[in-house]
């Protein structure tokens, strides 16, 4: 939705550290001649980030009424640990990009993922989310050099 409503461009979609392909295709058009499901499989494949935020929503919040004061409603905060998306591939082996609810994005160390993803799933708890899987990019990273990438079937 943040690229068909030119909230974010395209570009934004690809990391400085990879060399993947900028999707090119208008997205509104590509909903009309695609499923949802090709679409959104298109926006993946010309991506450098997995959005994990998709179960995500801001909810409103009514203040109680007070003496002559109207109710008002204004959204909810997200906790600001809450990881919304994380870089399909660590820059060189030890860096994952993480990019936060609040906007802000950093670099973990793969000795910083685990207190980042424990952050992030305490806070998904206390609003009533599952946790969140380790990220492909993380798990890969921290596989012995070697080691065959686990088959999903």
């Amino acid at each position: 939705m943040l690229l068909e409503g030119k909230y974010l461009a395209p570009e934004s979609l690809i990391s400085p550290f990879d060399a993947t392909a900028v999707l090119s295709d208008d997205v509104q058009e590509l909903r009309m001649k695609s499923k949802e499901s090709q679409v959104l499989s298109a926006i993946d494949a010309h991506s450098d980030y997995t959005y994990v935020g998709g179960d995500l929503s801001i909810s409103t919040t009514t203040s109680a009424p007070g003496a002559g004061v109207e109710t008002a409603t204004h959204p909810a905060a997200l906790p600001v640990e809450i990881i919304v998306v994380v870089a399909k591939s660590p820059v060189m082996r030890v860096n994952i990009a993480v990019g936060f609810v609040d906007s802000s994005a950093k670099f973990a160390t793969l000795d910083e993922w685990s207190p980042i993803e424990k952050a992030c799933n305490d806070a998904r708890a206390k609003i009533g989310l599952p946790p969140l899987a380790p990220p492909e990019s993380v798990a890969r990273a921290l596989r012995e050099p070697g080691t065959p990438t686990p088959r999903k079937d």
